[in-house]
């Protein structure tokens, strides 16, 4: 998914004064072209969002990779953080190579700007918005469903959030 009119990266200041949030949402509605590549269902949980950084990405234009997520970090997600909240968490699950920033976000958070959330609360956000790497994964936790909202602050790929199949 990009954006109609050309926007660099994460870095890019057309992040926060455009219509860059709804880039997310358009995304996830495009959930369903997994299961069709997959030919079965694909839960809430195990869809991810993701936007590299610019020294991971090989485009010079801001896009967000869909695919299923690593079940590494599905299960890692799926107890932590323990709840949602104001405050974002750090985490490095021992199951994957990662550091990363984590928040749990309802539902309806899809529709807000999330580069401007991150930018906003992560120390140093727009400064170190050439290193992150940003993704926006679906969470289940018995009948509640939102997501988590995860950014590094390391040269990471998108790719290490997306399974290979799903």
């Amino acid at each position: 998914m990009t954006p109609t009119v050309p926007v660099a990266g994460i870095e890019s200041l057309a992040t926060t004064t455009g219509d860059t949030n709804r880039l997310w949402l358009a995304a996830w509605e495009e959930r369903n072209l997994l299961e069709r590549a997959a030919k079965h269902k694909i839960n809430w949980n195990e869809v991810v969002l993701a936007v590299n950084s610019k020294s991971t990405r090989s485009q010079d234009q801001l896009h967000i990779h869909l695919g299923c997520i690593k079940s590494s970090i599905r299960d890692f997600l799926a107890v932590e953080p323990s709840s949602t909240g104001e405050n974002w968490r750090s985490a490095h699950p021992s199951s994957i190579n990662v550091s990363f920033f984590v928040k749990l976000l309802p539902e309806e958070y899809i529709k807000k700007d999330l580069f401007k959330l991150v930018f906003d609360e992560i120390p140093g956000g727009r400064l170190l918005a050439e290193k992150q790497t940003i993704a926006l994964a679906g969470v289940t936790r018995g009948s509640w469903r939102g997501f988590a909202l995860i950014v590094t602050l390391e040269t990471v790929s998108a790719e290490e959030f997306i399974a290979r199949d799903c």
